[in-house]
């Protein structure tokens, strides 16, 4: 079977976790986009570059701060592990 008809046997709650995941990401994107465009109007590149390292380092820790709070990272891990299992068994 090859690589891309494997990964899409996944079962249907690790779809939904995917989408859901897909769509935090994708509005992570947008905001941080929308921000940066934002500073842009108001100040130039040289703002731009600023609110970039701010909106990073905030998203950073708030990403790092809901992992810790879930501390289930095992979890996390397993369903990554699931998503890509097909990928470790072509490499192995």
């Amino acid at each position: 079977m090859s690589s891309a008809a494997s990964f899409l046997q996944m079962e249907r709650l690790d779809w939904i976790a995917f989408g859901l995941l897909a769509f935090i990401f994708g509005g992570f994107l947008l905001a941080f986009l929308l921000y940066v465009r934002t500073a842009y109007k108001s100040g130039g590149w040289n703002r731009v570059r600023s609110a970039s390292y701010t909106a990073v380092v905030a998203i950073a820790l708030f990403v790092l701060e809901s992992i810790r709070g879930n501390y289930e990272v095992k979890l996390i891990l397993d369903f990554l592990g699931r998503c890509f299992e097909w990928t470790l068994r072509e490499v192995g």
